[in-house]
C-alpha cells in the first residue's frame, strides 16, 4: 500500500527551513521530507492478541502535522518519535479485523482512534503499567521512550515497537494517512451511527478541548458561574475548549482571543 511519509533527516531540514520560505515544494512537494511511499501493509500479517486491523475513512491534518513537515516543531524528539512515520493521527476508521482476546469492537464497527500509546499497547499487562497509563492518561506514559516488550507487537514474531509517543510519529505503526492501519484495542471507541463521518473524524481534536475543562473540574474546585473564563487561542482546540465549556454546563462568561473575523463568529 501506499502512505504518505514523513522523513527526518539534515538535508531535508536545511532545505525546508531555506528554501520553504520561498518554495512551497520545500515544504510538501518534491523538494520536502515529504514522500508517498510504498509501504508493507500492517493489516496483512496475522493480528497478535489485542491488536485491530483498520480501514482509514477519514483523517484530520493537524497543526502539529503541518508545524512538523515544515520543522517548525522540531520532529527530531526521539526516542519521543520515530521516523520514517507515516502521518496522521486524527482517525476515523472502520474495523477490519480483530486479533485474538479482542472484545470492545467488532468487525464493521466505526471507530474513533486515540493515537497516544499506552504501556497495553507495548506489552505490559494492564496492572503493570506506569502511573500514568493506570490512571487513564497514556498521552504522558512513562514508557514513551523505550522499546515495547519483544514479542508484544502488533504482529507474531515482529521485533519490540519502537519508541513512540504516538501513531502518526511511530515508524512501526503507520498513521491515517495511508488507506490501513493498527491500533491496540484500548485505543479504540465505537462511534454512534447517529454522528456522520465529517463530525466523527473531529472526536481526537474536541476530545483534547473537553479534556482541558474536565481536569479543570477534576483539581477539586467547580467553575463558578460567576467568573470569567479566558480561551487564548482560536485554531479548533480552542474551540473544543469553547465548545466543551458550554457542553459540560458552564454558563458564566467566556473571553475568546481570536484572530480572524470568522473564527470570532465561530466562538460565538
Amino acid at each position: 500500500m501506499n502512505a504518505l511519509r514523513f522523513h527526518v533527516s539534515t538535508a531535508g531540514y536545511l532545505r525546508t527551513r531555506t528554501l520553504g520560505r520561498f518554495f512551497e515544494a520545500a515544504r510538501f512537494g518534491p523538494l520536502s521530507s515529504l514522500s508517498l511511499d510504498a509501504v508493507e501493509d500492517p493489516t496483512e500479517a496475522p493480528l497478535a492478541p489485542g491488536w485491530v486491523a483498520l480501514d482509514v475513512m477519514a483523517c484530520g491534518i493537524c497543526g502539529t502535522d503541518l508545524a512538523t513537515v515544515s520543522y517548525h516543531t522540531s520532529p527530531v524528539l526521539e526516542p519521543f518519535g520515530s521516523f520514517p512515520a507515516a502521518l496522521g493521527h486524527e482517525i476515523l476508521a472502520r474495523v477490519r479485523a480483530v486479533g485474538p482476546g479482542v472484545t470492545g469492537v467488532q468487525v464493521g464497527d466505526r471507530v474513533s482512534v486515540d493515537p497516544f500509546l499506552s504501556c497495553q499497547a507495548r506489552g505490559h499487562a494492564a496492572d503493570q503499567g506506569c502511573p500514568s497509563c493506570r490512571e487513564g492518561r497514556p498521552a504522558t506514559c512513562e514508557e514513551a521512550g523505550e522499546e515495547g516488550v519483544p514479542g508484544a507487537g502488533p504482529h507474531f514474531d515482529a521485533p519490540p515497537l519502537a519508541p513512540g509517543t504516538t501513531v502518526g510519529y511511530h515508524r512501526d505503526l503507520p498513521g491515517g494517512f495511508g488507506p490501513r492501519m493498527v491500533a491496540h484495542e484500548t485505543q479504540l471507541f465505537p462511534v454512534p451511527e447517529a454522528l456522520d463521518d465529517r463530525t466523527a473524524v473531529l472526536t481526537e481534536p474536541l476530545s483534547i478541548g473537553l479534556h482541558a475543562v474536565l481536569n479543570v473540574r477534576g483539581t477539586g474546585r467547580s467553575l463558578d458561574p460567576d467568573e470569567d473564563v479566558l480561551v487564548i487561542g482560536s485554531g479548533p482546540i480552542a474551540m473544543g475548549v469553547i465548545w466543551a465549556l458550554r457542553a459540560t454546563g458552564f454558563r458564566g462568561s467566556i473571553t475568546a482571543q481570536t484572530k480572524r473575523s470568522h473564527e470570532a463568529e465561530m466562538a460565538r
